[in-house]
């Protein structure tokens, strides 16, 4: 029972690297947006805002509850 254990915090683990890794390129693709010489509306198609949402929040819920089960 406690390999399962490992593998799932193991899991959880990559997904919150994921998320982090998530967020980091919608931010960079938001600054090179605004820094640009025209900037123009920085748009997500509902996929890309649903999965950055969710990563969002994974990363806050992690934080506040850590990482494991």
């Amino acid at each position: 029972m406690e390999i399962v254990i490992l593998i799932i915090n193991n899991i959880l683990m990559v997904l919150f690297l994921l998320s982090i890794f998530n967020i980091l390129k919608h931010a960079v693709r938001l600054a090179q947006n605004f820094f640009s010489d025209e900037p123009t509306k920085y748009e997500l198609s509902e996929k890309e805002l649903l999965v950055a949402g969710l990563s969002a929040s994974y990363i806050i819920t992690c934080i506040i509850k850590g990482i494991g089960i």
